[in-house]
């Protein structure tokens, strides 16, 4: 995705996806929200 200025890649975000490159390696949008409401609703 590109940076706020639509020049260059977002150098938190992986290569031409919007989503933020994270811990646990997760580049797919979907895959990441089930992930993070698995993990914080646990007890």
């Amino acid at each position: 995705m590109a940076d706020k200025y639509g020049t260059t890649q977002d150098p938190y975000t992986y290569e031409n996806s919007t989503v933020l490159v994270n811990k646990l390696n997760i580049n797919n949008e979907e895959v990441l929200e089930a992930a993070e409401r698995d993990l914080t609703t646990r007890i």
